[in-house]
């Protein structure tokens, strides 16, 4: 089985780099995860306010990295 695991960063020039976000969770599509990531962006972006994301160049983005879980019982 797969699992979508939704990883969200914030960079900006004025802090010089990218920090990730410590919110992940996980999704059992990629779709579900890419919309969800267009929406925390969204919304993580309008928290900050357009003075503090226009000051300090802040871009908030989003990558929904792939793990497999594996079930321990065997099916027979």
């Amino acid at each position: 089985m797969l699992k979508y695991i939704l990883i969200l960063k914030m960079c900006s020039t004025v802090m010089g780099g990218c920090y990730e976000i410590p919110k992940k969770v996980s999704y059992d599509t990629h779709y579900d995860c890419g919309l969800a990531g267009y929406s925390m962006a969204h919304e993580i972006t309008k928290e900050l306010g357009k003075d503090y994301v226009n000051k300090n160049y802040v871009i908030v983005s989003f990558q929904c990295h792939i793990k497999r879980i594996y079930d321990p019982k065997p099916k027979l």
